[in-house]
């Protein structure tokens, strides 16, 4: 007698399923349906329209309109910071689709789903509205627009309801027109500088550099970094990750702004720590955007920051507990800061935590 349990397959959808994007993210929920036998009527991808893939038809939005559609459930699979899903959530229900869905959708048809690369959107990470964690989170911000935006962007971590979906502010990043100007000429150290994107976006906001100290670890971001003509009195440009420890780390590169520390990444690079880099530069700004490695790379700046207390802009949306834990960490220093959160990008990317001191703002 065979003792071995066979695994049960998920019911299927009880309407005709397709899918709405077909990226990254599309073709990895496409290839976790058709491992479990659950069939995908068609794709809509304005890109893509005329192609097949495996079988299935992808077509434009316009085709899509002239069937009958409210015998089909519409699972959007986009998730990146370049398009508004809220917008197609609505024109997919203005079309006459029986339903639409946001990814989390997935995860009810295939338990066993998670993204890959999903960023905040882990789905084996369980949120706990109750945790003490998340409810002292929510107390420290300064204001009622982040401790509302705290709350909507849980409920749909929670959920995915893409009618409770917050809208981003897209054009301040990292200079947020209702938030106090930081106090003139910059000192900035930047961990994860990319290409240089926040230091032309602080210059576009009529900011004024004294001295810059930008890390960016991967070869080719480092290469159009020290291109740039951002104007300052100093400039340091750092081919080196940022973290808690002085140590060389598998690095996974040529990513483009996703470029990240990964234990399977591709290429070995130098990460530091601010505290054994940065002396005597006395910042009275540090932003932080270093996919997924913010908590370290704070850790190894803890001194930097206690001596010479710069306002942060720290990215707090890589990892799903970063929204609390990042907020926590920093309180827990005690060095008054004042906690702000923002949300600048497309679907939940661009969540920026801004801690503020009162004698380096204007």
């Amino acid at each position: 007698m065979n003792s071995e349990r066979k695994e049960i397959p998920p019911p299927p959808p009880t309407r005709k399923l397709c899918l709405y994007g077909f990226g990254t993210t599309g073709a990895h929920v496409l290839q976790a349906l058709r491992s479990k036998h659950i069939n995908v009527e068609f794709i809509i991808d304005k890109k893509l329209a005329g192609r097949t893939i495996n079988n299935i038809k992808i077509i434009s939005l316009n085709d899509a309109a002239k069937k009958n559609l409210e015998c089909y459930e519409c699972v959007i699979t986009l998730h990146n910071h370049y398009v508004d899903p809220k917008d197609i959530y609505d024109g997919l229900v203005n079309i006459g689709f029986g339903k639409v869905s946001s990814v989390f959708r997935i995860r009810e048809i295939l338990p066993t789903f998670n993204l890959k690369n999903g960023y905040w959107l882990d789905f084996d990470f369980e949120i706990d509205r109750s945790s003490e964690k998340i409810l002292n989170a929510k107390n420290l911000f300064n204001d009622e627009i982040s401790q509302d935006l705290f709350e909507e962007v849980m409920r749909y971590r929670r959920t995915g309801d893409l009618t409770q979906y917050p809208s981003p502010s897209l054009s301040d990043e990292y200079t947020p027109k209702d938030l106090p100007r930081f106090r003139n000429p910059l000192r900035l150290i930047d961990c994860g500088a990319c290409t240089g994107a926040a230091l032309r976006k602080f210059e576009n906001s009529g900011y004024i550099f004294e001295k810059i100290m930008a890390f960016e670890p991967d070869p080719k971001n480092y290469e159009k970094l020290i291109s740039n003509n951002t104007k300052a009195e100093l400039k340091i440009f750092l081919p080196l990750a940022t973290f808690s420890k002085d140590e060389m780390l598998s690095f996974e590169s040529d990513c483009g702004m996703s470029s990240k520390l990964d234990s399977n990444g591709n290429v070995v690079v130098r990460a530091s720590r601010i505290d054994s880099i940065q002396e005597g530069f006395n910042p009275n700004l540090m932003k932080f955007d270093v996919e997924g490695s913010e908590i370290d790379t704070l850790i190894g700046a803890e001194t930097t920051i206690r001596n010479s207390r710069p306002n942060l802009c720290v990215a707090a949306y890589h990892r799903p507990a970063d929204i609390y834990e990042i907020p926590l960490l920093i309180n827990q220093w005690k060095l008054n800061y004042k906690f702000y959160l923002r949300l600048h990008e497309h679907h939940l990317f661009g969540l920026v935590l801004y801690c503020l001191q009162d004698h380096q703002i204007i």
